[in-house]
């Protein structure tokens, strides 16, 4: 099929020109395609925060911390300019506020496992506060001197991570309980742990099987365990509202996963929910007691959530960052990356196609090469007309491998 948008080329020297022409909005990047330099595509708005991640906030409810690229940001729950608390190479997801609001705890892989570590709330005097070779993922905090854990320390057969304590010191790593599970969180009276059992994934949680999450309650001073969800689909990731309640993550037909709430004395029949997206699930969330405020992670968007109204509506957080362009272009040797090339009939300009893109340059080394599809879809195999003014290629952009 010859597709009507062939691209058109007056002359070798014209082609370069329209292309150069019609790429808008790019900035140059040295690239080494045979020393020269490629067009380099912009990225989204210097200040927008794309694809913010797992969110927590302050026991005011006033301040949010969140993963973005890889390092921690906080930014005022009513929205604005995030500050950067973290630059690091290696990656920091998780975060918790101590119960005063001065301290967050958080994760990051920064000793080659995944540790929890402490810094003051405007970023300063990190300390690590766990120093394993096994991976110790946050949970929260179980009182002012004590985190929360799950993690994989022990040569159980059972391959499912158990809860413990941590000094927020550093010290001796405790057991909350003898059973597996994750996600442990503390309730305010210090009575109860709510945990998480089970490990099936969250990118399918409405497959049912055996291993599919459920929430569960320890008694610390009676020393029992009860099984609060029996939901088909996945319940994890409790957070207390109040020592009796908690709120949490289910994943319910027809809706996808969102946030409900629950006695913990009364049946799983009587959980209300506090979210009802329909096209994307809610991931990740965290609730502030004191200002009765949460905030969630939904696809690419923070939202807010007020507990004090009965029916509140998730409201979406704007959030802007200083320009920071780390991340956004990277710069890959090309060395012996083509898999085809083709003169034109001139002899004077070459057609490259190299990872599913084409480029074009003149054999004129003082020229840089230009980069002319910009497609996730395969575009290769170029071939000029007889004349040099057309090149035809193959790709399969609408779904069967077509000429254009």
């Amino acid at each position: 099929m010859l597709h009507p948008f062939a691209l058109i080329l007056s002359a070798p020297v014209a082609l370069l020109l329209s292309v150069c022409a019609a790429a808008q909005n790019v900035e140059h990047a040295e690239h080494p395609l045979a020393g020269q330099a490629i067009l380099v595509p912009e990225g989204p708005p210097a200040d927008s925060v794309d694809l913010p991640r797992f969110p927590s906030i302050s026991p005011d409810g006033s301040t949010i911390c969140f993963s973005w690229r890889g390092d921690l940001w906080r930014v005022p729950a009513a929205g604005g300019q995030a500050m950067r608390l973290t630059v690091h190479p290696m990656d920091e997801d998780f975060s918790a506020w101590s119960p005063d609001g001065q301290t967050i705890a958080f994760n990051s892989t920064r000793s080659g496992f995944r540790n929890v570590y402490r810094m003051k709330a405007d970023g300063t005097a990190v300390q690590a506060v766990t120093r394993e070779d096994r991976s110790h993922v946050l949970a929260g905090w179980a009182d002012g001197q004590t985190i929360a854990v799950s993690a994989w320390r022990e040569a159980d057969v059972h391959k499912n991570p158990r809860p413990y304590f941590v000094d927020v010191g550093g010290g001796p790593i405790t057991r909350m309980h003898d059973a597996f599970g994750r996600s442990p969180v503390v309730s305010p009276d210090g009575r109860y742990v709510a945990f998480v059992r089970g490990r099936a994934s969250w990118t399918k949680p409405f497959l049912t099987n055996s291993d599919n999450r459920d929430l569960w309650l320890y008694d610390r001073q009676a020393n029992r365990f009860r099984r609060l969800t029996t939901n088909p689909g996945n319940d994890g990731m409790p957070r207390w509202i109040d020592s009796e309640t908690i709120a949490y993550l289910s994943a319910r037909l027809p809706d996808r996963v969102n946030l409900y709430r629950l006695n913990i004395n009364d049946d799983e029949s009587k959980a209300r929910a506090l979210t009802v997206f329909k096209h994307d699930d809610v991931q990740h969330f965290d609730l502030a007691r004191e200002a009765g405020s949460i905030v969630l992670h939904v696809w690419d968007k923070l939202y807010t959530l007020d507990l004090s109204e009965e029916q509140a509506e998730p409201k979406p957080i704007m959030v802007t960052a200083p320009t920071d362009t780390s991340g956004r272009t990277i710069i890959k040797p090309l060395q012996g990356s083509a898999n085809q090339a083709v003169l034109s009939p001139d002899g004077k300009v070459m057609a490259i196609s190299i990872h599913g893109e084409l480029f074009v340059r003149t054999l004129d080394s003082e020229n840089p090469a230009q980069r002319i599809t910009r497609h996730p879809a395969l575009d290769h195999q170029p071939a000029w007309s007889p004349d040099g003014q057309t090149l035809y290629f193959t790709s399969d952009r609408d779904g069967t491998l077509s000429i254009y």
